[in-house]
């Protein structure tokens, strides 16, 4: 028994009854839908298929006035609807950050004014260094007079200790 092929009438079938369906009709699934067929063979009629449905779609009649005004001022009224909302949001992301802004401003303030106080704690601390390093190189030089007092005196402690052992012993 010969086998029979499949048919132009049998792809347009199915063809169409998946485009109806909302399915894309490919090569694969009208094979499936068929149950047999060369990929080739189906391709072929597939694509006159698509060809005469273009040409079908293509030839529409034309739109009439009233439904071209129609349409044209429904996409201008949801043209203006989103472009307010549009509108809407900016401003409330502008105004967000304006209120940002305004905090990030007010950081700042407080930043420079806590840099200034530091500032003049700095200086002031800067002051008293160099108050206490003057005091530190008085004392430094008052010790070392003391420290060569002390070792003078030790000298003439030592001197006279001697001398009263020298005369206790005469």
């Amino acid at each position: 028994m010969p086998r029979t092929g499949v048919t132009r009438e049998q792809v347009f079938e199915i063809a169409d009854r998946l485009s109806n369906s909302g399915v894309s009709p490919t090569s694969q699934v009208v094979r499936n839908g068929l149950g047999k067929g060369s990929f080739t063979t189906i391709n072929r009629h597939l694509s006159e298929w698509k060809e005469l449905k273009w040409k079908s779609e293509s030839n529409l009649p034309p739109i009439s006035q009233a439904l071209e005004f129609r349409a044209s001022s429904l996409i201008k009224e949801i043209w203006d609807l989103a472009s307010e909302e549009a509108k809407k949001q900016v401003e409330q992301i502008r105004q967000a950050a304006l209120d940002d802004i305004s905090e990030l401003q007010d950081q700042i303030q407080e930043v420079m004014l806590q840099l200034t106080l530091l500032g003049e704690e700095k200086s002031k601390l800067s002051d008293e260094y160099e108050g206490a390093n003057k005091v530190i190189q008085r004392l430094t030089v008052e010790i070392s007079g003391l420290g060569k007092a002390l070792k003078e005196a030790r000298k003439e402690l030592s001197l006279l200790q001697n001398r009263m052992v020298e005369e206790k012993n005469f």
